[in-house]
C-alpha cells in the first residue's frame, strides 16, 4: 500500500511548513529576504495560485506530515498558437532531506498528475524546476519528460551600488514607437533560435518563431514605456523590454525585471549590445530595489555580458517537456 495520501490543504499553517523544509530557491526576489519573509511570500504565490487551479494541486502527506506539493494549469496561449492541448507544471515541492521520501512524494503527486492529464486529453506539457532538485528532475524523467534548456537566473542588488562600467559607444536611448516594432522584430528572430520551442524540433519552426515574434509585439503593446530602442545616427539598432513589478507589500521590493533584448546581427562585435543592456540596467537602478535577469545557458554572450555589468548568478532552472504519444500516432 502506498504510504503517501493526495489531500488537500488544510489551511495558511501548512504552507508556510512545506515551503520552510524545500530549500531550494525558485525566485531571486527570495534571495535578499529573511527565511520568514521568504517563506511568507512563497506561501502566498501557492495560496494564490491554489484559489485559481484548486482542480489541478494536489497536496501530499505521509505518517511524517505533509511532504509535497504539485500544481499544474492549462496554457491556452500555447494550444490555440500551435493547435495542441498544452499545460505546464507550475509548481513541485517537496521535503528535503530523504531522497527516497522525496521520490515516494513525488511519484503519488504524479500519479494524482496523470489522472488530470488524462482527463484534459493533453498533447504537451512543460516544467521548469530548480537544476539542484535532482530527485524531482529524476521522477519527471521516468514519466517521460525529457530536457531541453537550462535557465540561469542572474541578479544585481540595486542598493549596494549603482555603479556602472562607462558607455562604448555614442548613441540615443529613447521609448519604443509604433514604427520601430517592425525594424526590430527580424534582430529578435537571432534572440529566439535560443528558445525552448524552437530547440524542441516537435514545434514546426514557422509557428515557433511566429510564436515568439507575436509575443513580441505584445510586449511592446503592452510595456510602452518600459521598452526602448537604440538608435546610432538616426539607425535603429536595436531594443530592450524591461518592467518593474512593485512586490513592496508581500516582499517589501521593487523588483526590475529584464524580459527581452537583441540587437542587429550585423554589428555584433562593436559594443552596441553592451550599451543598450547597460543602459537598461541604468534605467532600472533607479526604479528598483533589485533587478532579475532569466538567461538562456546557451546564450553565453548574454551571460558574460550580464556578469560584466554586476550581475551574480544565483537560481539556475531547468525546463523539461512531455509529449503524449497519441501525437506520433
Amino acid at each position: 500500500m502506498n504510504p503517501i495520501a493526495v489531500t488537500p490543504l488544510r489551511g495558511d499553517e501548512e504552507w508556510e511548513t512545506l515551503v520552510a523544509h524545500y530549500p531550494h530557491l525558485r525566485t531571486t526576489p527570495e534571495l535578499v529576504l529573511s527565511d520568514r519573509d521568504r517563506t511568507r511570500a512563497i506561501a502566498a504565490d501557492l495560496r494564490d495560485f491554489v484559489a485559481a487551479h484548486p482542480d489541478s494541486t494536489w497536496v501530499a502527506r505521509d505518517e511524517r506530515g505533509l511532504c509535497g506539493l504539485l500544481g499544474a494549469a492549462l496554457a491556452p496561449w500555447e494550444s490555440r498558437h500551435f493547435g495542441i492541448r498544452a499545460a505546464n507544471i507550475e509548481h513541485l515541492l517537496t521535503v528535503i532531506g530523504d531522497p527516497q521520501r522525496q521520490r515516494t512524494t513525488v511519484d503519488a503527486l504524479l500519479l494524482a498528475y496523470r489522472q488530470w492529464h488524462r482527463a484534459q486529453g493533453l498533447d504537451f506539457v512543460a516544467a521548469k524546476l530548480p537544476s539542484a532538485d535532482l530527485v524531482a528532475i529524476g521522477a519527471l524523467e521516468d514519466e517521460g519528460f525529457r530536457y531541453v534548456e537550462s535557465l540561469t537566473f542572474l541578479f544585481r542588488d540595486c542598493r549596494r551600488g549603482r555603479m556602472l562600467p562607462p558607455r562604448r559607444t555614442v548613441y540615443v536611448y529613447r521609448q519604443i514607437q509604433p514604427t520601430d516594432v517592425q525594424v526590430v522584430v527580424p534582430y529578435a528572430r537571432a534572440s529566439f533560435s535560443f528558445a525552448r520551442f524552437m530547440a524542441d524540433t516537435r514545434f514546426p519552426r514557422d509557428q515557433a518563431v511566429d510564436f515568439y515574434e507575436r509575443w513580441m509585439r505584445n510586449m511592446c503593446h503592452d510595456l510602452p514605456d518600459t521598452a526602448y530602442v537604440m538608435e546610432i545616427d538616426g539607425r535603429t539598432v536595436g531594443f530592450y523590454i524591461s518592467r518593474v513589478d512593485d512586490l513592496t507589500e508581500r516582499m517589501g521590493l521593487r523588483v526590475g525585471r529584464m524580459i527581452l533584448a537583441a540587437i542587429d546581427p550585423t554589428l555584433r562585435g562593436q559594443g552596441i549590445g553592451f550599451d543598450l543592456t547597460r543602459n537598461t540596467v541604468a534605467w532600472l537602478l533607479e526604479k528598483a530595489d533589485i533587478i532579475e535577469g532569466a538567461v538562456i545557458t546557451r546564450n553565453a554572450p548574454m551571460f558574460n555580458l550580464l556578469t560584466e555589468l554586476g550581475f551574480q548568478v544565483r537560481v539556475p532552472r531547468v525546463t523539461l517537456h512531455h509529449w503524449t504519444e497519441k501525437t506520433h500516432e
